[in-house]
């Protein structure tokens, strides 16, 4: 479902777009339709090479796969989403792709380097995953364990493990872009603290965040300095470097 503001303003971009460039054809507005409909998706699929270029001019954070006439479309939009994320991931983990894929796909994700902040929190989750294995810790992705004071609930963590006892969420949270406090980001880690603070004691309990700086001071270091108060007893706190692919641990 797409909202009229977001129609109303992917048309206007799309109108002065032609506009400067003053090309308007017969079947225009039919191809612009397709694409304004696609404006609050993850992919746009056409075999069209006019929608194609107007997709990726006019729908920023859409991915955009092309397929030949002749192709299958459904068959393409999978192997793009495929390919899509098998770019982020041998890119996050400097595993090199080989082979070829018929079919073309325009990276414009709504997190950068990513194709939604879904995948860039399960991607994340993945990297957090294999810096504890390189340590020597084997963690179990979706982990249950019971939380709750007198009422008992089964929660999957993001990562755990029963042996060692380890409990870790994953959180890559950025700054946001108009340099606002990312207060609905610092209710995330907050919910964190409230889960780990009714899991068993027994856990050793890790919250793992991305590392991302504004003004040198990271998201990590801002909520630690504001939400102090809330972080509970024997919690650990680890930034995680995803360049330098360097965690280190901030409390």
């Amino acid at each position: 479902m797409i909202r009229f503001g977001s129609v109303q303003r992917h048309t206007a971009v799309f109108d002065c777009f032609q506009l400067k460039r003053g090309q308007f054809c017969d079947d225009t507005y039919d191809d612009v339709f397709h694409v304004v409909n696609a404006a609050r998706c993850d992919y746009f699929a056409t075999t069209e090479n006019r929608q194609a270029e107007y997709a990726r001019l006019t729908i920023p954070g859409v991915s955009v796969i092309f397929a030949e006439r002749n192709a299958s479309i459904l068959n393409c939009l999978v192997a793009g989403v495929r390919l899509v994320a098998l770019k982020r991931s041998a890119a996050m983990l400097h595993f090199p792709l080989q082979g070829k894929r018929q079919v073309s796909v325009d990276n414009n994700f709504q997190r950068i380097g990513s194709i939604s902040n879904t995948h860039a929190g399960r991607e994340f989750e993945e990297a957090a995953r294999v810096f504890f294995a390189e340590t020597g810790i084997s963690l179990h992705p979706g982990f249950s364990a019971p939380v709750g004071f007198k009422v008992k609930k089964t929660h999957k963590f993001d990562l755990g493990s029963e042996d060692p006892p380890i409990l870790v969420e994953c959180k890559s949270y950025t700054w946001t872009s108009g340099g606002n406090s990312p207060s609905a980001k610092i209710r995330g880690l907050n919910e964190v603290m409230l889960l780990f603070s009714v899991a068993p004691n027994h856990y050793r309990k890790i919250l793992f965040v991305l590392k991302h700086l504004r003004k040198n001071v990271s998201l990590a270091h801002h909520y630690i300095k504001t939400q102090r108060h809330l972080i509970g007893p024997k919690i650990e706190i680890w930034e995680f470097d995803l360049d330098a692919k360097r965690g280190e641990q901030v409390v």
